[in-house]
């Protein structure tokens, strides 16, 4: 099940097949922020390459198990990307990380970067050790897609 929860380079894998501009996905290969509270995520080093290079939005959101939850995630231009999302405890992570599997669709928003329709996988893995619990990253090897 493992395999079948990574997308290729990436936790979080965005299909970007098409030019720049045109109406596609994305994909981003890094992952920051916390699970815990109130603290955000933030997903980065997204491509196609584009003004807004940052989406943000609740870190709990990629580890609440359950779904489908409609969120609002925010990129750092302005634009906004709308998502039905779906998680599961699932997917292979190093030791001292809980693992999960989210999936989706982008459902709306105001950025010309995603569409509706857009499909939507991320192997999240959630540090659960003292030191820096809560932490997010994306699993190895993978990218986040929406």
């Amino acid at each position: 099940m493992g395999a079948a929860l990574s997308v290729p380079a990436s936790v979080a894998s965005l299909f970007a097949s098409t030019p720049v501009g045109a109406a596609s996905g994305v994909s981003c290969t890094k992952l920051y922020g916390y699970a815990s509270g109130s603290y955000k995520f933030d997903l980065r080093k997204c491509t196609p390459p584009m003004a807004e290079k940052a989406l943000t939005g609740f870190g709990t959101q990629l580890t609440r198990v359950g779904g489908p939850t409609t969120y609002t995630w925010t990129w750092n231009g302005g634009g906004t990307t709308t998502v039905s999302l779906s998680v599961v405890q699932a997917g292979t992570c190093p030791a001292g990380y809980t693992a999960y599997t989210d999936t989706g669709t982008v459902t709306g928003g105001t950025s010309t970067y995603t569409q509706p329709g857009d499909a939507i996988q991320m192997s999240v893995c959630r540090r659960i050790a003292a030191k820096y619990m809560g932490g997010l990253r994306l699993a190895a090897g993978s990218s986040s897609s929406l």
